[in-house]
């Protein structure tokens, strides 16, 4: 029987080649991983304006750059938990 707190692995594959992702992610569930692919986003960040590459961990689900994300730690890591394993 399996524990209800155990978690399938999350992967978030994010890259420019879309088929390589879409490839490995094939490979990934094949062995029970939880895999969503997504093509990387180059946009300007909610918080600081800088066109970069983004991740939808700001405070209140903002796209924000990897730099704007690490002004704030916790909250960056807050929400990655909840995108990638629901946590809440």
């Amino acid at each position: 029987m399996s524990d209800k707190s155990e978690k399938k692995p999350s992967i978030i594959l994010i890259g420019s080649d879309l088929k390589m992702n879409k490839d490995v992610a094939a490979v990934l569930r094949e062995r029970g991983a939880n895999v969503r692919v997504s093509e990387v986003s180059y946009s300007a960040c909610d918080l600081c304006k800088k066109v970069d590459e983004l991740r939808p961990y700001g405070p209140n689900g903002e796209n924000i750059c990897f730099e704007c994300g690490q002004k704030d730690n916790a909250t960056t890591e807050k929400m990655m938990g909840r995108k990638l394993f629901g946590d809440e």
